[in-house]
Protein backbone atom coordinates (compact mmCIF):
# COMPACT_ATOMS: atom_id res chain seq x y z
CA UNK A 1 0.00 0.00 0.00
CA UNK A 2 1.57 3.30 -1.09
CA UNK A 3 0.64 6.40 0.86
CA UNK A 4 1.37 10.01 -0.06
CA UNK A 5 2.56 11.89 3.04
CA UNK A 6 1.08 15.14 1.67
CA UNK A 7 -2.42 13.84 2.48
CA UNK A 8 -1.61 13.38 6.17
CA UNK A 9 -3.28 15.70 8.66
CA UNK A 10 -1.78 16.36 12.08
CA UNK A 11 -4.02 17.31 14.99
CA UNK A 12 -4.27 17.10 18.77
CA UNK A 13 -5.85 13.93 20.16
CA UNK A 14 -9.01 13.76 22.21
CA UNK A 15 -10.71 11.01 24.20
CA UNK A 16 -12.61 9.88 21.10
CA UNK A 17 -9.25 8.71 19.67
CA UNK A 18 -8.39 6.60 22.72
CA UNK A 19 -9.22 3.17 21.31
CA UNK A 20 -7.54 3.78 17.93
CA UNK A 21 -4.38 5.02 19.69
CA UNK A 22 -4.32 2.02 22.02
CA UNK A 23 -4.81 -0.43 19.16
CA UNK A 24 -2.07 1.17 17.04
CA UNK A 25 0.22 1.22 20.08
CA UNK A 26 -0.41 -2.50 20.70
CA UNK A 27 0.03 -3.38 17.03
CA UNK A 28 3.30 -1.46 16.88
CA UNK A 29 4.58 -3.42 19.87
CA UNK A 30 3.42 -6.70 18.33
CA UNK A 31 5.36 -5.92 15.15
CA UNK A 32 8.50 -4.29 16.54
CA UNK A 33 8.95 -5.94 19.94
CA UNK A 34 8.56 -9.58 18.83
CA UNK A 35 11.54 -11.45 20.26
CA UNK A 36 12.10 -8.73 22.88
CA UNK A 37 8.81 -8.96 24.79
CA UNK A 38 7.17 -12.22 25.80
CA UNK A 39 5.19 -13.72 22.87
CA UNK A 40 2.27 -14.67 25.11
CA UNK A 41 1.97 -11.06 26.28
CA UNK A 42 2.12 -9.75 22.70
CA UNK A 43 -0.38 -12.35 21.45
CA UNK A 44 -2.91 -12.19 24.29
CA UNK A 45 -2.51 -9.26 26.69
CA UNK A 46 -0.99 -6.24 24.98
CA UNK A 47 -4.19 -4.86 23.41
CA UNK A 48 -6.15 -4.89 26.68
CA UNK A 49 -3.18 -3.54 28.64
CA UNK A 50 -2.64 -0.66 26.17
CA UNK A 51 -6.40 0.11 26.26
CA UNK A 52 -6.16 0.49 30.04
CA UNK A 53 -3.10 2.74 29.77
CA UNK A 54 -4.74 5.05 27.26
CA UNK A 55 -8.04 5.06 29.13
CA UNK A 56 -6.19 6.35 32.23
CA UNK A 57 -4.32 8.92 30.16
CA UNK A 58 -7.52 10.34 28.72
CA UNK A 59 -9.67 10.07 31.85
CA UNK A 60 -7.09 11.66 34.15
CA UNK A 61 -4.60 13.42 31.87
CA UNK A 62 -1.44 14.97 33.19
CA UNK A 63 -1.58 18.74 32.78
CA UNK A 64 1.69 18.45 30.84
CA UNK A 65 0.51 15.68 28.48
CA UNK A 66 0.50 16.43 24.75
CA UNK A 67 -0.74 13.95 22.12
CA UNK A 68 -0.60 14.56 18.38
CA UNK A 69 -2.20 12.37 15.72
CA UNK A 70 -1.30 11.72 12.09
CA UNK A 71 -4.38 10.83 10.07
CA UNK A 72 -4.85 9.83 6.47
CA UNK A 73 -8.52 10.75 6.04
CA UNK A 74 -10.23 8.62 8.70
CA UNK A 75 -7.28 6.28 9.30
CA UNK A 76 -4.94 6.80 12.24
CA UNK A 77 -1.50 6.22 10.79
CA UNK A 78 0.60 7.48 13.69
CA UNK A 79 0.73 9.33 16.98
CA UNK A 80 3.15 10.95 19.38
CA UNK A 81 2.74 11.54 23.09
CA UNK A 82 4.93 13.88 25.14
CA UNK A 83 5.04 14.91 28.76
CA UNK A 84 6.34 18.45 28.98
CA UNK A 85 8.95 19.36 31.62
CA UNK A 86 8.98 15.77 32.80
CA UNK A 87 12.51 15.62 34.22
CA UNK A 88 14.66 18.39 35.72
CA UNK A 89 17.83 17.11 34.05
CA UNK A 90 16.53 15.79 30.70
CA UNK A 91 13.47 17.97 30.08
CA UNK A 92 10.39 16.81 28.22
CA UNK A 93 9.71 13.12 27.64
CA UNK A 94 8.63 11.76 24.27
CA UNK A 95 6.78 8.81 25.74
CA UNK A 96 5.39 7.37 22.51
CA UNK A 97 6.06 7.80 18.83
CA UNK A 98 4.43 5.13 16.67
CA UNK A 99 3.69 4.98 12.94
CA UNK A 100 1.65 2.17 11.42
CA UNK A 101 3.91 -0.02 9.24
CA UNK A 102 1.85 0.80 6.12
CA UNK A 103 2.77 4.48 6.52
CA UNK A 104 6.40 4.16 7.63
CA UNK A 105 9.26 5.72 5.67
CA UNK A 106 7.04 8.56 4.46
CA UNK A 107 8.20 11.30 6.86
CA UNK A 108 5.31 10.85 9.30
CA UNK A 109 7.49 9.91 12.28
CA UNK A 110 9.70 12.91 11.57
CA UNK A 111 6.65 15.18 11.39
CA UNK A 112 5.13 13.77 14.57
CA UNK A 113 8.41 14.39 16.36
CA UNK A 114 8.49 17.89 14.86
CA UNK A 115 5.03 18.64 16.29
CA UNK A 116 6.19 17.51 19.74
CA UNK A 117 9.38 19.56 19.40
CA UNK A 118 7.39 22.66 18.46
CA UNK A 119 5.28 22.27 21.60
CA UNK A 120 8.37 21.68 23.78
CA UNK A 121 10.15 24.69 22.25
CA UNK A 122 7.35 26.99 23.46
CA UNK A 123 8.35 26.29 27.07
CA UNK A 124 10.55 28.75 28.88
CA UNK A 125 14.17 27.79 29.48
CA UNK A 126 16.65 25.68 27.58
CA UNK A 127 15.37 23.08 25.13
CA UNK A 128 15.79 19.55 26.46
CA UNK A 129 14.01 16.42 25.30
CA UNK A 130 14.48 12.68 25.75
CA UNK A 131 12.92 9.31 25.16
CA UNK A 132 13.59 5.69 25.94
CA UNK A 133 14.06 3.06 23.24
CA UNK A 134 14.74 -0.64 23.49
CA UNK A 135 18.34 -1.34 22.50
CA UNK A 136 17.19 -4.21 20.26
CA UNK A 137 14.78 -1.92 18.38
CA UNK A 138 17.44 -1.05 15.80
CA UNK A 139 15.09 0.61 13.34
CA UNK A 140 13.83 3.11 15.92
CA UNK A 141 17.33 3.71 17.30
CA UNK A 142 18.65 4.56 13.83
CA UNK A 143 15.73 6.93 13.27
CA UNK A 144 16.37 8.79 16.54
CA UNK A 145 20.11 8.94 15.85
CA UNK A 146 19.39 10.35 12.36
CA UNK A 147 17.37 13.05 14.12
CA UNK A 148 20.39 14.01 16.26
CA UNK A 149 19.51 12.06 19.40
CA UNK A 150 22.40 10.89 21.54
CA UNK A 151 22.43 7.88 23.85
CA UNK A 152 23.27 9.18 27.31
CA UNK A 153 22.58 6.13 29.48
CA UNK A 154 21.39 2.54 29.49
CA UNK A 155 19.41 0.49 31.97
CA UNK A 156 17.87 -2.95 32.29
CA UNK A 157 14.10 -2.72 32.77
CA UNK A 158 11.31 -5.21 33.36
CA UNK A 159 9.15 -5.81 30.29
CA UNK A 160 5.37 -5.92 30.50
CA UNK A 161 4.41 -9.60 30.53
CA UNK A 162 7.75 -10.69 31.98
CA UNK A 163 11.40 -10.70 31.08
CA UNK A 164 13.86 -7.84 30.86
CA UNK A 165 15.45 -5.75 28.14
CA UNK A 166 18.14 -3.12 27.82
CA UNK A 167 16.69 0.36 27.38
CA UNK A 168 18.58 3.41 26.10
CA UNK A 169 17.87 7.02 27.04
CA UNK A 170 18.14 9.14 23.90
CA UNK A 171 18.63 12.88 24.58
CA UNK A 172 18.50 16.12 22.61
CA UNK A 173 19.71 19.42 24.08
CA UNK A 174 18.79 21.26 20.88
CA UNK A 175 15.75 20.74 18.67
CA UNK A 176 16.24 17.96 16.07
CA UNK A 177 16.60 18.95 12.41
Amino acid sequence: MIKDESLIEYSPASARHMEAIARLHAYSWQIHYRGIFNDSYLDHDVVQERLLVWKRRFETPSKDQFIVLANDQDHLCGFGCAFLNHDDRYGSLIDNLHVHPDWQRKGIGRNLLKHCVERIATLEGDFKMYLFVLKENNKARKFYESMGGETVETAIENNPGGGQAEVLRIFWNTPPN
